[in-house]
């Protein structure tokens, strides 16, 4: 009994911080999590090189998702309209350290490389920098869609269905569009990306009905049921793929039963990643910086790569390889940090560049 009025307790403290805009550490911790992951994924592809299959595939299924899940989850804010003024200011904000402050990374990166920047702008990768503009893309359409449906005499769960169903037609369409679009636009706009928009639905979805979530966190069947369904996707995937749509399938649910998972862990674990252990306020440092990781890393990258430090490549030391990249990783978050934090002593630069609040 006493553990079900503290459980009640946590879910209602939980409730009353996200609705009142204030950060949860746990979800911070993730974030620095899912930005390290980011980071080691990019190592493995541009330092050491891709084996056949490694631990990096693995968290590949769920890593942008969750990305993306998170997103959406701390965008959404319960009883907005979105009026003209309020659209106004979000894309005032937004699209300085989501377009612009990304399009001068993006002229130093190519200028240092020696690329083309209009090759790289019209590139879905954006030579790596491609989320910031994908996410940008999701405000918009987020918001222009809750718009017109304020219109529509429908509310509750029909609304949600709807949500839900411009995900997944989004998400069939973005394959479409890449495919059918002139390759130029389909690259300026990173078309191929937009099936993330569902998962940044999903997370906006999660929020909006944040009590329900918890409540079936805390029930064991549905962790049970993410588990065998991430497990069994894994295992049978080559056979899952081969049948109808069972790749489109087993795509999107490994995703979702990847990032539900990774959410429900650090949840469970909570106390772990709280501001009162190291690894809490590292991950949550992590997780309140990864704008300022993800405009930085790739020039930290750049200087490995071509001091050819790491050349080798394979399956048989896949765990090794694993923890290498790991390695790597925190090496060069690290380095990101300390440049971030230089900078961050520009009140200019600290909210052009990185979008950080002015010190009052």
């Amino acid at each position: 009994m006493v553990n079900f009025v503290a459980k009640l307790m946590d879910m209602e403290n939980s409730f009353k911080s996200i609705i009142a805009g204030e950060r949860i550490e746990y979800i911070d911790a993730m974030r620095g999590f899912t930005m390290l992951l980011v980071v080691c994924s990019h190592v493995q592809a541009f330092m050491i090189g891709n084996p056949v299959y490694s631990l990096n595939d693995l968290f590949g299924q769920f890593r942008m998702p969750l990305f993306f899940f998170v997103s959406g989850l701390v965008f959404y804010k319960a009883n907005c309209h979105w009026g003209i003024d309020e659209m106004r200011t979000l894309f005032k904000k937004k699209i300085t350290v989501q377009v612009l402050s990304p399009l001068l990374f993006m002229l130093i990166y190519c200028y240092w490389g020696g690329l083309g920047f209009v090759d790289a702008l019209c590139d879905p990768f954006k030579i790596g920098y491609w989320f910031t503009f994908v996410l940008f893309e999701f405000f918009v359409l987020y918001v222009l869609i809750h718009r017109l449906m304020d219109f529509l005499p429908i509310n509750g769960h029909v609304k949600d269905c709807i949500w839900i169903s411009i995900g997944l037609v989004i998400y069939a369409l973005s394959a479409l569009g890449n495919r059918y679009l002139p390759e130029m636009a389909a690259g300026l706009f990173s078309v191929g990306k937009l099936l993330y928009f569902l998962y940044f639905v999903v997370g906006a979805m999660v929020r909006k009905h944040w009590g329900y979530f918890q409540q079936l966190l805390d029930h064991g069947t549905a962790i049970t049921l993410f588990i065998v369904t991430f497990v069994v996707l894994n295992l049978f995937g080559d056979a899952i793929h081969r049948l109808p749509l069972g790749g489109v399938g087993c795509t999107l649910l490994s995703a979702l039963s990847g990032l539900f998972l990774v959410f429900a862990f650090f949840r469970c674990h909570a106390c772990s990643v709280s501001h009162e252990t190291v690894l809490g306020r590292t991950l949550q440092y992590i997780g309140k910086h990864t704008l300022d990781i993800y405009l930085l890393h790739y020039f930290f990258m750049e200087s490995y790569t071509t001091a050819g430090l790491i050349n080798f490549s394979g399956t048989a030391m896949n765990l090794l390889q694993f923890v290498l990249c790991l390695m790597l990783s925190s090496m060069i978050i690290a380095g990101c940090l300390i440049v971030s934090s230089v900078v961050r002593m520009s009140p200019f630069l600290g909210l052009y560049l990185f979008g950080s609040k002015p010190i009052s």
